[in-house]
């Protein structure tokens, strides 16, 4: 909710006007054909510049709407007068309000931290740690932090405030009437939630509010309305009801109600007020809602409109992706095209139409912004490995279009951008994930982290993080004692290592440990580059019954990988270039899976199922809020096991 302040200038002014505040206050108000009037009751030897003087009244104005009132003014007569008049100061000018702030809270999700969740709310890390003083000491997937506290105060309310607006949902409130209460629109508020269903949103349900007045489309219209010239009194006569004295007056009933809340039964010689209102046509300019806003089919047909949902009456969906290649002359960039030619190779015949476009992301950035909205994609591919271009994020939040992220793993956009996907799973979720798997299965073993600590190792720091600190045990040397550990136990191995002969030293003795120990049960842990070992030190691996976190991992035979080299010698009469990962089997994989999983959504990206048969890394995209793009949060543990067989375990 917004943070209510109030400028000192207004105190000052609303001091100096405090006289007449206090004795306007306490007048009864009655509205009037939308207008709000204050009522006065005559006493005795009132005049009307004494009651404008008093109430710090505009006295031409006064006069003007009671004409028929001649000072000195009898005892019982009502005078009126406008309660937003410029005369007279009206607190609600400045939305001097008293409303209680409402509290908003985060459930911890597993793999968030104390910046990320900071960066999602437009917040900083030591706000987060003032509501949360506990969290100083690290957070945990469930747990609920305090992201505001409650106070009364006071603001002239921002239109254009630099911090977003969240809004948490109560009772049985619809995206429409949420739409209208913070002036907006139901396309603008799923424009900037795009991970919400707008049909089932239930209480509790945070949303990300657009900027008043976003959507909204004004337009000139003539409209016939009633303006209160002025007001006059009127004798009840014996028999009178309000339909009689609506047809000798020409005042519709319920005007006349309007103006006189008080009397509940007309009485003989009872003086009311009637209201002269005169009927003119006038031009205004007006808000036009969206008419869809008001049925769940209209708003079905908006959620279409801004997800650019395809016509399901199309025989066949038309995906169209773009392919931004940071540079078409490196290895990487070009292998990965031509592995996404073979997959598209692969799945044609399918029941859909495939639109691709190459882009040369060397080019200038001109010629690239003419070049994307042209073909106007559905989805597109950017393969940079750092520094995602400004002009693509851009891109991708006006014109409400999917990027996505292949190949850098240290960006964050995604959290803040919702039509962004992160494709590699980011490395606080990744290292978190692989922790908690480890400790899951190897929690009742007794850690040996052996080598030099190494500070930017955020696996070794999640491990320590989660385990008992003395059931860990420290060879900083990298000389692991086997004679010390020679005993029966459980023991699983951590290294900081990643240089190659240091590691085949250290798997060499921990497979001397088990074989001078055969009853200690004795696992390793790798470090993620330690994948680039799979063929050179195989047989140490193995013998270490190595498991090893990773992004990607490729077995050469299994029939995806079989079936994906054909493809591409199909295509290109060679086999891929090596690489890790192998680029040509990341553009592979996405083609095969990106195509026909939004060609079966309709091109609806909330709508896309996880991978089935991928190649190198699997695909499950999870949005980490209504207003965040996606993350890829699947990655292996790949076992090099005692018996030379190789289990690639998939984790979230």
């Amino acid at each position: 909710m917004r943070k209510i302040t109030v400028p000192i200038f207004l105190i000052a002014m609303a001091g100096c006007y405090l006289p007449a505040v206090s004795a306007t206050k306490s007048l009864p108000i009655v509205e009037i054909l939308g207008k709000r009037y204050y009522v006065y009751t005559a006493k005795k030897g009132d005049t009307l510049f004494g009651i404008a003087r008093d109430q710090k009244w505009n006295d031409a104005e006064l006069q003007k709407l009671n004409a028929q009132a001649i000072s000195p003014l009898k005892k019982g007569n009502k005078l009126y007068y406008p309660v937003d008049s410029e005369g007279s100061l009206n607190v609600d000018i400045y939305s001097l309000t008293n409303a209680p702030v409402k509290e908003l809270t985060h459930i911890v999700k597993k793999g968030e931290s104390v910046y990320s969740i900071a960066k999602q709310y437009n917040l900083s890390v030591s706000q987060i740690y003032d509501y949360n003083p506990e969290s100083k000491n690290g957070i945990k997937a469930g747990q609920e932090l305090l992201l505001n506290k409650p106070e009364t105060s006071y603001s002239k309310q921002s239109e254009n405030s630099e911090n977003p607006e969240y809004y948490t949902l109560s009772g049985s409130e619809t995206i429409s009437q949420v739409a209208k209460a913070h002036e907006t629109t139901v396309a603008s508020i799923l424009a900037i939630n795009p991970g919400i269903n707008p049909i089932e949103i239930k209480p509790g349900l945070t949303l990300k509010m657009p900027t008043k007045g976003t959507g909204l489309k004004e337009v000139t219209k003539n409209v016939d309305i009633s303006v209160l010239d002025n007001f006059e009194s009127y004798t009840v006569q014996n028999h009178d009801t309000w339909e009689t004295i609506s047809e000798k007056t020409g005042v519709d009933k319920e005007v006349l109600a309007e103006a006189n809340p008080e009397v509940k039964n007309l009485k003989k010689k009872l003086l009311i007020t009637v209201p002269k209102v005169s009927n003119i046509t006038e031009e205004r300019t007006v808000i036009e809602r969206d008419e869809r806003e008001l049925s769940d089919s209209g708003i079905k047909n908006i959620y279409q409109d801004v997800h650019k949902v395809s016509d399901k009456s199309e025989d066949l969906v038309n995906v169209r992706i773009a392919v931004l290649a940071e540079n078409p002359s490196l290895k990487k960039d070009s292998e990965f095209i031509r592995g996404f030619l073979a997959g598209v190779d692969k799945i044609k015949g399918g029941k859909f139409k495939i639109s691709l476009k190459v882009i040369d992301g060397s080019k200038s950035v001109s010629t690239i912004t003419e070049q994307i909205p042209e073909f106007e994609p559905n989805l597109i591919f950017y393969t940079g490995d750092k520094n995602l271009p400004e002009y693509l994020l851009n891109y991708a939040q006006e014109h409400l279009t999917t990027v996505v992220n292949t190949f850098d793993v240290r960006n964050e956009d995604y959290l803040h951008n919702p039509y962004l996907i992160q494709l590699l799973t980011p490395s606080t979720q990744f290292n978190e994930s692989v922790a908690t798997n480890v400790y899951s299965k190897y929690g009742d073993h007794r850690l040996i982290i052996v080598g030099n600590e190494d500070e930017s190792d955020q696996l070794a720091a999640e491990l320590k993080k989660i385990w008992d600190p003395k059931r860990i045990k420290y060879y900083p040397t990298g000389k692991i004692d086997i004679e010390e550990l020679q005993q029966k136990d459980k023991y699983i191995f951590y290294s900081y290592s990643i240089n190659k002969n240091e590691v085949e030293d250290i798997l060499k003795r921990i497979a001397e440990l088990q074989e001078m120990s055969p009853l200690s049960n004795i696992v390793t842990l790798g470090r993620p580059n330690w994948i680039l070992f799979d063929d050179s030190l195989s047989e140490e691996l193995h013998k270490a019954n190595t498991y090893i976190p990773s992004r990607f991992y490729l077995d050469e035979e299994s029939s995806e990988f079989k079936t994906f080299n054909s493809s591409y010698n199909n295509l290109f009469n060679r086999n891929p270039t090596k690489s890790v990962p192998l680029y040509a089997a990341v553009g592979y994989d996405v083609a095969t899976y990106f195509i026909p999983e939004m060609a079966s959504a309709y091109n609806d990206i909330n709508q896309l199922k996880p991978s089935r048969n991928s190649v190198q890394s699997e695909i499950d995209l999870k949005r980490v809020n209504n207003w965040s793009g996606f993350i890829n949060p699947p990655v292996y543990l790949v076992n090099f096991t005692p018996y030379n067989t190789i289990d690639k375990i998939v984790i979230e």
